[in-house]
């Protein structure tokens, strides 16, 4: 096994949240890649959690966080995947095995998605700018929308200084905010003056 891939989001059986695994210690140690997106639900609901990912993270784990997770997932190898048996979120004790075919071609697709959309967690425990893993580099109409979003303006002032239409603003700050990681304006201007694109 060269590569693991998990959404890890609620409800959880047994211990309330991601917590300390020791078999993702071992799997980490034999230079497996581990790439995991978070829930945000699951940080705000287990107290220990942030501490147990942030150790997964020290240890090697590649992890992100966001919001809404469809689905639990785990994929092995990109070649074999588990889902609950259930999308009822109270039934987690069985789940499915998905072997190479349409489903499992689905189900990478659904984490590559949510990985360039997730923000990057680091050791110290921070969010970054998915940018800085070379995902997203903002155009100089991207840089003058976030400067505008910076300044406090509505969409609709922002549209009718750059002479776009209402639509193509929403439109291109949504993948402004995408590209960032963004969940909100306020993150997308945060990250975005970390980035030093303001």
């Amino acid at each position: 096994m060269a590569e693991v891939q998990v959404l890890d989001t609620p409800p959880y059986a047994g211990a309330s949240g991601p917590d300390t695994n020791a078999v993702e210690f071992e799997v980490l140690a034999r230079g497996v890649t581990c790439k995991a997106i978070y829930d945000r639900a699951a940080l705000e609901q287990a107290p220990n959690a942030v501490t147990a990912i942030l150790r997964y993270v020290a240890a090697g784990e590649q992890a992100r966080v966001t919001s809404a997770l469809p689905l639990k997932l785990a994929t092995f190898d990109r070649r074999t995947a588990f889902i609950p048996q259930s999308i009822d979120q109270g039934d987690i004790a069985s789940a499915i095995v998905v072997h190479p075919c349409s489903l499992l071609d689905v189900l990478l697709l659904v984490f590559d998605q949510l990985w360039r959309q997730a923000t990057p967690l680091t050791a110290d425990g921070s969010l970054r700018a998915a940018e800085e893993d070379g995902a997203f580099e903002p155009t100089e109409h991207d840089r003058r929308v976030l400067v505008l979003l910076a300044s406090g303006m509505k969409d609709e002032a922002i549209a009718r200084h750059l002479g776009w239409s209402y639509r193509t603003t929403r439109r291109r700050i949504a993948t402004l905010m995408a590209g960032l990681g963004a969940e909100t304006r306020f993150q997308a201007g945060l990250l975005a003056a970390r980035a030093g694109w303001l």
